[in-house]
């Protein structure tokens, strides 16, 4: 008969060709009156889909928890500094990013001035900016079309003036739309490389355009 209830665990495994995979466990003693405990029967299932599953649940739960949080900061904000401070808080949280700034378009001047960022201070002395021709954000403005770069070397040669100073593993551009023209650029960053997804790649630009 059996002993107490089913042991159950789960855990990972790595097969020689690196994929990993979530297994569950599951183990029942089994013994006799005479001899105390004969046995044990168990299982082990392969749960990798199950636990993706669950794990992009969880992820869209977030997004759209976060969405309606935009919106209600869309209503509730007391002017638009404070609007913008509290989407781009939001925005970081969404999309997993320590660092989301937006950079607006000064067209005679040919620069992306950023009007509002989160996760980094902006200086006291002086203004963000960064030229519209040899940036990543100024390409996405150019071409309305969003990049996402994890390259060092990349990193390195193309992102903005006003982010020299920081270390990134990560950085992404969406266009900002008015009409048919880009007016800036949501720019996200990161200093270390996410495992970013064509899903968030997504999301960011419908975020940036909504």
């Amino acid at each position: 008969e059996p002993v107490g209830g089913p042991v159950v665990r789960e855990y990972t495994v790595r097969r020689p060709d690196g994929d990993v995979r979530w297994i569950r466990t599951t183990v029942q003693v089994q013994q006799d009156p005479v001899h105390g405990a004969v046995r044990a029967d168990g299982t082990a299932t392969d749960i990798t889909d199950e636990r993706r599953a669950r794990l992009e649940l969880a992820q869209r739960n977030e997004e759209l928890n976060g969405l309606h949080r935009l919106a209600e900061v869309a209503l509730t904000a007391g002017g638009l500094e404070q609007a913008y401070a509290q989407i781009l808080e939001q925005v970081a949280t969404i999309l997993g990013t320590p660092i989301a700034a937006i950079e607006e378009l000064d067209f005679d001047r040919g620069r992306l001035v950023v009007t509002a960022v989160h996760g980094l201070t902006p200086p006291d002395d002086a203004s963000w900016e960064s030229l519209v021709h040899g940036s990543l954000a100024g390409t996405v403005v150019q071409s309305r079309r969003p990049a996402v770069v994890q390259d060092p070397k990349r990193l390195q040669q193309d992102r903005p003036e006003w982010l020299r100073g920081q270390r990134l593993g990560f950085f992404a551009a969406f266009p900002l739309m008015g009409g048919a023209e880009a007016k800036g650029a949501l720019v996200l960053a990161s200093p270390d490389a996410l495992g970013w997804s064509d899903r968030r790649t997504a999301l960011a630009a419908n975020l940036a355009t909504s």
